[in-house]
């Protein structure tokens, strides 16, 4: 059996099981929009937010506009959490486990380092893009059909950037994956990780390096482009961060 093969069945059941939830969830989201918008619009539920800040009731009204309403609660909100599962969902065990099952050793012996590094980063990638890509598409296509108004451009340039972040956060996986030599505390290296750059675009001084600020921005909104110059970056950081890794990893004991 090829090892691009292997990988493909290690990861093949994690792979349809995040695609369905991510499927479900777009489906869903778009489904309840005409329900929220309703309930917000209760004589009851009206009274109530006259009892709240002024720019967070100015929020709570935009959501009848389904593109901001797409933004708020789905391609800035659940979008992207669940692209950051599936970064370490697919990245955390493509080595701790091989490692702590010593199956790495019946690896090596049979395959060179970089075959066995492209094929365990190959498959990964391939299973966040795709899965990322169905994600924004699904809820474009079910969007369309329900007949709401949501610009073809807006879904795309929210999906490309989540899928080019996602890339770059399951970089950071496979990174802590080899390194860390242990599925639990590579989940947990993720975890703190992805809460940090989270932490980051909350600041005005450092919301340049808020990942998840950029990956679903409201600034699409407004008429901005997908962003070149910081899919760029993105691209080269996951690519120099794949490229240590399996630095580490070539010269790394086995």
């Amino acid at each position: 059996m090829s090892l691009y093969k292997k990988e493909l069945i290690f990861i093949k059941t994690r792979w349809i099981v995040m695609i369905i939830i991510m499927i479900g969830l777009a489906i869903l989201t778009v489904s309840i929009k005409d329900i929220i918008v309703n309930i917000i619009n209760m004589p009851a539920v009206q009274e109530q937010l006259k009892n709240i800040p002024k720019g967070l009731q100015s929020q709570i009204q935009k959501i009848s506009d389904f593109s901001y309403y797409s933004y708020s609660q789905w391609f800035d909100k659940t979008f992207i959490e669940i692209a950051a599962v599936l970064a370490i969902i697919f990245s955390f065990s493509a080595f701790s486990k091989e490692i702590e099952d010593r199956t790495i050793y019946i690896l090596h012996g049979r395959s060179t380092r970089l075959e066995i590094f492209s094929a365990k980063i190959f498959w990964g990638i391939i299973a966040c893009v795709i899965s990322v890509l169905a994600g924004g598409l699904v809820y474009l296509a079910v969007a369309d059909m329900l007949k709401y108004d949501l610009p073809v451009s807006q879904a795309l340039i929210w999906t490309i950037r989540t899928v080019f972040g996602t890339v770059f956060l399951y970089s950071i996986g496979i990174f802590f994956s080899l390194i860390l030599k242990d599925q639990i505390r590579a989940i947990l290296a993720d975890l703190a990780v992805f809460v940090g750059i989270y932490v980051l675009g909350i600041f005005a001084q450092t919301r340049f390096l808020g990942l998840f600020d950029y990956m679903g921005s409201i600034d699409v909104l407004r008429g901005s482009g997908v962003g070149v110059i910081q899919i760029v970056i993105l691209s080269l950081l996951s690519f120099l961060l794949l490229g240590f890794t399996y630095f580490k990893f070539k010269n790394m004991d086995i």
